[in-house]
């Protein structure tokens, strides 16, 4: 393989691999947020034994929301990591092209507009996300 092969394999690598990169910071930011979610809601529960009635259906609230903030963060995550894999997949057919020359610059470009289309309905959801989180807040905030 002649190096000039070789730049073209990396420079061709280099945009998906920046993208896999802020793919998992994201990811990384969002089971995060899940994880809070799921302990906010188990800290709830617990108080839900405790706390007089009037205020009862205050938490029943605040955890309806956080359950519903997991769902839809459990998507987000799901289109997340959909959009790693079709970038992932990006990266290998690229490579593919480059050393057996074969033509499969159809199925690049298919595998890329999925991941970046997966990166833009995460980040619908992400902003669903922080719109529960307010509204969370919000039923919090009356209880006090």
């Amino acid at each position: 393989m002649a190096i000039d092969s070789l730049i073209k394999i990396l420079q061709g690598s280099i945009s998906p691999a920046v993208l896999i990169s802020g793919f998992g910071l994201l990811l990384l930011t969002k089971t995060n947020r899940l994880g809070r979610t799921i302990d906010r809601v188990r800290q709830l529960k617990t108080q839900l034994d405790t706390v007089v009635p009037d205020k009862r259906d205050n938490i029943i609230r605040q955890t309806a929301i956080l359950f519903k903030r997991s769902r839809i963060l459990q998507v987000c995550i799901t289109f997340n990591i959909g959009g790693i894999f079709a970038v992932s997949l990006t990266m290998l057919l690229l490579f593919l092209t480059f050393i057996l020359a074969l033509p499969l610059e159809g199925l690049i470009e298919a595998s890329f507009f999925i991941g970046v289309s997966c990166l833009i309905i995460s980040l619908v959801f992400f902003l669903a996300d922080i719109s529960l989180a307010l509204q969370s807040l919000k039923v919090e905030m009356e209880q006090n």
